[in-house]
């Protein structure tokens, strides 16, 4: 149902991730809770927090401090140890 009380509207949940440009993480959780186990109607969250990670890895290589030793972890290229805020692995 829409927010306009009609069942005629696009649901912003189904777009790509690629077409999104800016994102105030709230309803998906922050990337750095290292969520696990996202919806198939959150499937665009699962999209967005891999893109961030992404992008903190193109960041820490191109400031020289990647280190790919560090971040071993099991999710999110490693940056997270596993499910779970705790599980954060810091710069």
């Amino acid at each position: 149902m829409c927010r306009d009380g009609t069942d005629d509207c696009e649901d912003c949940r189904e777009i790509s991730a690629d077409l999104v440009r800016s994102v105030h993480f709230t309803i998906c959780a922050k990337p750095w809770n290292c969520r696990e186990g996202f919806s198939q109607k959150q499937r665009l969250c699962q999209d967005l927090h891999t893109k961030w990670f992404e992008m903190r890895k193109d960041y820490e290589v191109a400031a020289g401090t990647w280190d790919a030793a560090k971040y071993n972890g099991k999710l999110y290229g490693g940056f997270c140890k596993g499910g779970g805020d705790k599980n954060y692995i810091g710069m």
